[in-house]
């Protein structure tokens, strides 16, 4: 993504570039990176879509964003400095093979994020219309959601 400072092997640069397009083309979900480990949330939308999250591992991030997109929540990508650490678990084939399969259940199961899509840039703005004005998202966020190692969500204060 432009704008971050990503120290990573060039296979896994061109694995994340075609895991993206395959997301993209099979469930609207438009990200750079819908991978990255950690997710800021508003409290309301993700209640509003909670129960009907069913994956875990890799594609848990892509069925959140379809999920939120779907209910009209907008998304909105940051740039971070990232560096890849040595010695991943991350089994090119057998994950590959995996990520795959979740991203057709995911389609099987909520569709597609067509004419729901909305991926703002990043000084982009979102109109709140529970307070009637425009809010910049650093201050927007209220609870953030990061997956721990456990795959399980756990919430985490929000510093505004």
């Amino acid at each position: 993504m432009l704008g971050a400072c990503v120290d990573r092997r060039v296979i896994r640069h061109y694995t994340g570039r075609v895991f993206a397009t395959w997301v993209s083309l099979l469930t609207g979900v438009g990200s750079y990176d819908s991978q990255c480990g950690l997710k800021v949330i508003r409290s309301l939308a993700f209640a509003a879509i909670a129960d009907n999250l069913r994956e875990t591992r890799f594609v848990f991030d892509v069925e959140l964003a379809l999920l939120l997109l779907q209910g009209g929540f907008k998304i909105r990508e940051v740039p971070i400095n990232w560096r890849e650490v040595p010695g991943s678990k991350v089994s090119l084939v057998k994950d590959s093979i995996r990520m795959f399969s979740g991203i057709l259940r995911i389609r099987k199961r909520c569709g597609t994020a067509q004419g729901s899509s909305l991926m703002l840039k990043n000084n982009d703005s979102i109109w709140d219309s529970s307070r009637q004005n425009t809010t910049s998202y650093s201050r927007v966020a209220d609870l953030s959601i990061e997956a721990n190692s456990a795959n399980k969500l756990q919430d985490v204060p929000s510093s505004s």
